[in-house]
């Protein structure tokens, strides 16, 4: 586990004052002293060691001073001598447990050396201090997730990844939360309600995600026998047939899952879509219209609404949706459809500037995905030649 940097080292650098007063109620406070500045001169200059052997030796002389036992706590944590670690910040704390900061790396520590159960009231309460410290909330998340708190876990691992939005380690422990909550859930489900509605349910989903469509439309079906107004289910079962290019089958579903959730702007979108391709552009105008209005982010339906205006020669109205259509999350497929159609719009228009840059952008595009695509196809072909040579070696 990688050791999260917990913000603390002013709390640290502020010592000398504290442990100046301490020290001064010490008889030979003269040679404690020098082992203190010694001691904070060498952490300062990453010399761990010789830092260690001076708290250590004023530890030795003022063995009640919480600021000693913390500092060589920290210095041990350092080193990554955790259990060292563990000794002298739990020290510092029976002395004092206000100290600040302490928590954030005892807790830290004990989870890296395995004590789970400790890590989380520790951390508990170092969250408590400090409750938007990404490195605490990411630690105290994976103290929940080793304990089997999968639940608990998310809040913290979400509000760590919130402010570390690339952090690999969040991302992964998060995932690992939602994946281990899930499968904890449809356990129980399986359990509780074995022939449910929600069972098929999450069998047809399972079938779907794995492209065993038949399987996937006979469980849905039988949610619908047992639970006809569910919502969602009509809808996924046009999604099957639309993925199919079964545009009628996908027409209907899409229809009956209106009827349930009428101001539904992914279906309105979706619906309108299976109508556009079956060249009905009257039909879907209204069904766009209704998709974008309802959810203006929906970025696929921004284009497709742009196409069919541009089958109705409305131009002015359909530059508008296309350009709608393009927006940092948008998915890769609708960007270069729509860069692609702004430039053929802007050519006929004789716009050139503005076409050659959305002609630009289209390429560009259009080479990334190319590159990627080699680039996969490259390692398919390096995974087989290594699984043929190890086949061909038995």
């Amino acid at each position: 586990m990688k050791t999260p940097t917990v913000r603390i080292l002013a709390l640290f650098l502020a010592w000398p004052l504290l442990g100046l007063t301490a020290a001064a109620q010490q008889p030979g406070n003269a040679e404690l002293l020098r082992h203190i500045q010694l001691g904070l001169q060498a952490r300062n200059d990453n010399q761990l060691e010789r830092a260690a052997t001076h708290f250590q030796t004023v530890v030795r002389m003022a063995p009640d001073m919480a600021e000693a036992h913390m500092n060589l706590g920290w210095v041990r944590h350092k080193q990554g001598k955790f259990q060292d670690a563990i000794h002298s910040l739990s020290r510092a704390l029976e002395l004092k447990e206000s100290l600040r900061g302490v928590h954030a790396i005892l807790g830290t520590d004990y989870l890296i050396v395995g004590r789970f159960r400790d890590a989380r009231e520790t951390l508990e309460q170092a969250i408590s201090v400090d409750p938007d410290n990404p490195d605490v909330n990411s630690a105290l998340g994976l103290a929940y997730l080793k304990l089997g708190e999968y639940e608990k876990a998310i809040g913290p691992l979400a509000k760590a990844r919130k402010a570390k939005p690339r952090d690999i380690d969040v991302i992964f422990y998060l995932a690992q939360a939602h994946a281990k909550l899930s499968i904890q859930l449809h356990d129980l489900l399986f359990q509780g309600a074995p022939e449910s509605a929600r069972v098929h349910q999450v069998r047809a989903e399972s079938f779907a995600m794995s492209g065993q469509t038949k399987e996937a439309l006979n469980e849905y079906h039988r949610v619908l026998e047992l639970k006809p107004g569910l919502p969602g289910v009509h809808e996924a079962i046009g999604d099957i047939h639309s993925e199919a290019a079964e545009y009628t089958r996908a027409e209907q579903s899409y229809k009956s899952e209106l009827a349930i959730s009428p101001e539904n702007a992914g279906v309105n979108y979706r619906y309108g879509s299976v109508l556009l391709k079956q060249g009905r552009t009257s039909e879907a105008m209204p069904f766009l219209r209704a998709a974008v209005e309802s959810d203006p982010t929906i970025r696929p339906a921004h284009y497709q609404l742009g196409k069919a205006l541009l089958d109705e020669g409305n131009v002015g109205a359909a530059e508008k949706s296309l350009l709608n259509a393009i927006a940092p999350n948008a998915p890769e497929q609708t960007l270069l459809s729509a860069h692609y159609q702004l430039s053929q719009l802007y050519r006929r228009q004789g716009r050139t500037a503005e076409a050659n840059q959305h002609r630009g952008k289209f390429q560009e595009l259009q080479q990334r995905k190319q590159e990627r695509t080699i680039e996969s196809l490259r390692q398919e072909g390096a995974e087989r030649r290594a699984k043929s040579a190890v086949e061909a070696q038995r």
